[in-house]
């Protein structure tokens, strides 16, 4: 008789084949992984199944505490063996474990918590760690008791585990290793000098700020393979810490950004997705029929129907989606269907967008320039309108920023903007302030190789600019970038992208961007890209630019030769 595969590798093999029903995040993090076997051992990487089942197995001296399974040992489902297969099975050459950071969001009831407290008790006292340090941290320490409870619970119930950890009030606690387990608020008097090797972050989205995240993971510095688990469900603010971190984590899964450390498990209901279907209930509620019952969730989709008042609440919590305020614009495999290369192999890439620029030398485009603050990332775009009536647009773009600015990003991108530099996608320029005079210098020299008949740029950074650039003998045109300068060309941006007609090269600074950009609409139906505030990290200046130089190129489709070649600056 055949030998019985793997639950976990059973549960990735009935996501990829759709056996089993999951969000797209979900595939992109099977995906990932599978990709990862083929691929990580050129980025130091290598799987241990032995450290996988390691983990599965402590989940085995753990026991539930409360109702219907009460006093029984764990036994993981295998989206949850799946998960943690991957998280502790993945390791960097020298030994140590591959992800130092774990986001899992999925939908309420579907076992947070009862995860969250075997992981800690595992990390703090079982991973060869001496004098572990293992918080559960929440707004509030009333909060972060309700994990570290768990845990306290878990152990009572275990001989194993009570022959080895001792319970002092709300601290566990193990002799032999000196280490330790406790409850965490951010409302402590201070969060300085822990050195924790493990933190447990329960439902995120409750979070104010990122100031108790950052301080946590600032502490676990000092550790060998430290972990920051983060278990959540959606919320409802997109200005939020937890929305942030699902931003990103969604960048890390779609290849857009590429990092080693973070992993990453969602499962939501897709955008589209009818939430009143019960069939794909299981994608935000993978435990479904398990710990999360039918009867209960069909029970709180009656009232989320009957009570508008409650629909938000129940697509949140139940359905694992962000209530978007703005709405996402452009999703990424259409944007990504618009070049023949994989967006994720970086040399065919340059390989693609080297020979289309040597294809377009010495041909007519119109361009749009979008300059950042001193500090930030600028960018100019060049539109190459088709030979003939159907064909591709084509995009070419360039990017500059402070060689020193990547220390003042979020953390979170700092590995990727210096690699984007490293990689020349990102021009640098010496010092901690843009030198205009070298994207001054670059566009000049873009002139020499291209036809560039005019520029659109923004009129509150660029002026000096633009002024120069008209001394040069360019016809530069001043834009809105309001609703009313930004409409025509924005909606025809997404036309050409929806149709596989802009051929962009797959340049990997500008995919980021465009996975950032969210739209704007006013009362009068009038659309433009929305710009993120500046505390998310996002930037869209790639796309702004584009879509500038894109509204010259319709004007000039209309009227045929420009009727602005003589006049120098215009404003519009």
């Amino acid at each position: 008789m055949a030998r019985r595969k793997h639950p976990a590798l059973q549960y990735a093999d009935d996501v990829i084949s759709g056996k089993q029903v999951a969000c797209k995040a979900v595939r992109l993090c099977v995906e990932r992984h599978l990709k990862d076997l083929e691929t990580g051992k050129d980025r130091g990487l290598y799987f241990d199944e032995e450290a996988a089942q390691y983990v599965l197995d402590f989940f085995g001296y753990c026991r539930h505490y409360k109702g219907e399974w009460a006093g029984q040992v764990i036994d993981l489902e295998p989206w949850q063996q799946f998960r943690h297969w991957v998280l502790f099975g993945w390791m960097r050459d020298d030994g140590l474990r591959r992800f130092r950071e774990a986001y899992t969001q999925v939908g309420r009831g579907n076992g947070k918590t009862t995860e969250a407290a075997a992981i800690g008790l595992h990390l703090a006292f079982y991973d060869g760690e001496p004098g572990g340090e293992a918080y559960s941290c929440a707004t509030k320490r009333d909060q972060a008791r309700i994990s570290h409870k768990a845990a306290i619970k878990m152990v009572k119930k275990s001989p194993e585990l009570k022959s080895d950890i001792g319970i002092r009030r709300d601290n566990l606690f193990c002799e032999a290793t000196d280490s330790m387990f406790e409850p965490l608020g951010a409302d402590a008097d201070t969060l300085d000098g822990l050195r924790p090797n493990v933190v447990l972050v329960d439902e995120l989205h409750a979070h104010p700020n990122g100031k108790m995240l950052d301080v946590m993971d600032t502490g676990t510095g000092a550790r060998r393979q430290p972990m920051l688990y983060v278990m959540t469900t959606a919320g409802d603010d997109l200005t939020s810490v937890c929305y942030d971190q699902y931003t990103y984590a969604m960048q890390v899964l779609k290849g857009v950004i590429q990092d080693d450390t973070f992993f990453v498990y969602i499962a939501e209901l897709d955008e589209g997705d009818d939430w009143e279907d019960q069939a794909l209930w299981v994608k935000p509620n993978p435990n479904l029929n398990v710990s999360v019952k039918l009867d209960d969730l069909q029970r709180k989709a009656k009232k989320a129907k009957m009570i508008p008042g409650r629909l938000n609440g129940f697509l949140t919590k139940h359905m694992d989606m962000w209530v978007r305020q703005v709405s996402r614009w452009i999703d990424l495999d259409s944007w990504d269907a618009c070049s023949p290369v994989d967006p994720e192999n970086h040399e065919a890439v340059r390989a693609y967008i080297d020979k289309m620029e040597h294809e377009l030398e010495g041909q007519p485009c119109l361009a749009g320039l979008d300059l950042g603050y001193a500090r930030d990332l600028s960018a100019f775009a060049l539109i190459f309108p088709p030979k003939e009536e159907g064909g591709n647009y084509r995009l070419v773009t360039r990017f500059w920023m402070p060689e020193e600015s990547p220390e003042r990003v979020l953390p979170k991108y700092r590995e990727q903007y210096e690699v984007w530099l490293r990689e020349g996608w990102i021009i640098g320029t010496p010092g901690n302030v843009v030198d205009y005079g070298i994207i001054e210098r670059d566009m000049l020299r873009l002139a020499e190789i291209y036809e560039i008949r005019e520029a659109a740029f923004d009129r509150m950074f660029a002026g000096q600019l633009a002024q120069n650039m008209q001394g040069h003998g360019w016809v530069m045109i001043a834009t809105s970038q309001g609703f009313s300068g930004m409409n025509a060309a924005s909606r025809e941006f997404e036309t050409l992208i929806l149709d596989g007609r802009l051929d962009h090269g797959g340049h990997p600074v500008q995919r980021w961007m465009v996975d950032c950009v969210s739209i704007q609409e006013n009362s009068g139906g009038n659309i433009r890209p929305a710009k993120p505030e500046r505390k998310t990290g996002k930037k869209i200046d790639g796309v702004t630019a584009a879509i500038m130089g894109l509204g010259r190129t319709i004007l000039h489709e209309e009227e045929g030769p420009s009727v602005y070649e003589t006049r120098g600056i215009l404003t519009v």
